[in-house]
């Protein structure tokens, strides 16, 4: 659901983009920070405090854009890593601000 909010100097945002934006920023600056692990969502969220539901949805994009990979280790447990290199993952970000 997007919601418009105003800002003190009276701009309309959309919350729900800029809430996306942002996550979708901290995630691709998780992966800069630690570009060959192998992470779980938890270790995105835990943290970032992020909102678990929107994290899933955010990663699932990432996935489908080909930027993260998704693996399955040998006990079921998810894990995710970067396909991009630290700098495309960091013009991408660029791109977001």
């Amino acid at each position: 659901m997007e919601q418009l909010i105003t800002t003190p100097s009276g701009a309309a945002i959309n919350a729900t983009r800029q809430t996306l934006g942002s996550l979708r920023s901290k995630v691709l600056q998780f992966c800069m920070k630690h570009p060959r692990m192998k992470f779980t969502l938890e270790c995105i969220g835990l943290s970032r405090d992020i909102d678990k539901a929107q994290l899933e949805r955010e990663l699932q994009t990432l996935i489908a854009e080909g930027v993260i990979a998704k693996h399955f280790s040998d006990s079921g447990l998810v894990l995710y890593c970067a396909k991009k290199s630290a700098q495309e993952l960091a013009e991408l970000t660029k791109t977001l601000l």
